[in-house]
């Protein structure tokens, strides 16, 4: 089979409902439970992206979090039913938001973009399991590779000013103080979550929900705070992982590299 039109409804609500083109919600709905992952299934379609598709893909990639880490921070703690929802409230505030930064500069009628289609080349299962095998490697290479030096400039940075005797934590917590008391957290839990919103934007939120994870069972926030919390939480939004998508585009899609660079930090502010 050469291959075959393929929607699923998550993508068809959104694509008839927000107006995006089908890959954009086809994407979306793949990046809920695959993650970066998901670039190797659109490649033939990233090329064909202007700057506004790229930048929405982008932003709810850092949106939403991967399956495969749900059950890591349901173990901490997270009730898997919150990290879902939260998931899944993102994908359309993460569309609308991406297109009031860049808006879409519309493509006419019957865009290729509109559909999508899975083509299988593959002759038989080995050529498949050989072909996966080497295109999750080169992503994977990418990734790893990005991550390293994303992650080890925000730790030198941290070091840096820790000479100063102040950590980066503690100047996060109140330069995030008052985002943490506009979500809705009484003003005494404010800097501690103010902490942990810090912590997940210049680290990860692998970091975050372990540090949660910690106050719960110490009963430092009421149990409010804490559902607020996990959804805030909730994403890829942190500087490592633009060094994650950087990776996953260049792998798959190498020409959108300049772009997706300069669209980049934009995508972690949405």
């Amino acid at each position: 089979m050469e291959g075959s039109n393929t929607s699923s409804p998550g993508a068809t609500l959104s694509s008839t409902t927000l107006r995006v083109t089908g890959v954009e919600a086809f994407t979306a709905s793949l990046l809920m439970f695959m993650g970066v992952e998901t670039f190797t299934g659109i490649r033939r379609y990233l090329d064909r992206m202007n700057r506004s598709q790229l930048f929405t893909i982008m932003t709810v990639y850092m949106s939403t979090i991967a399956g495969s880490v749900m059950a890591v921070y349901t173990s901490f703690g997270a009730p898997a039913g919150h990290l879902f929802t939260a998931s899944l409230m993102s994908i359309p505030a993460a569309f609308i938001i991406a297109k009031v930064m860049i808006p879409d500069p519309g493509e006419p009628k019957g865009d290729l973009l509109d559909t999508i289609t899975i083509k299988r080349g593959e002759k038989n299962a080995l050529q498949a399991m050989a072909n996966g095998t080497s295109d999750g490697l080169n992503l994977a290479l990418q990734v790893g590779a990005m991550i390293i030096a994303f992650v080890a400039v925000i730790y030198l940075f941290n070091d840096i000013i820790g000479l100063s005797g102040f950590s980066l934590q503690e100047i996060l917590g109140y330069l995030f103080c008052p985002f943490a008391w506009l979500l809705g957290i009484p003003a005494s839990e404010a800097l501690t979550v103010g902490n942990l919103l810090g912590t997940k934007t210049f680290f990860n939120e692998f970091i975050a929900y372990l540090n949660l994870k910690e106050l719960i069972s110490l009963e430092s926030l009421s149990p409010r705070s804490i559902t607020i919390t996990t959804y805030a939480l909730c994403g890829f939004a942190n500087f490592g992982s633009v060094g994650i998508i950087l990776g996953g585009i260049r792998s798959v899609a190498p020409k959108q590299l300049k772009t997706a660079s300069s669209l980049a930090l934009k995508s972690l502010v949405a």
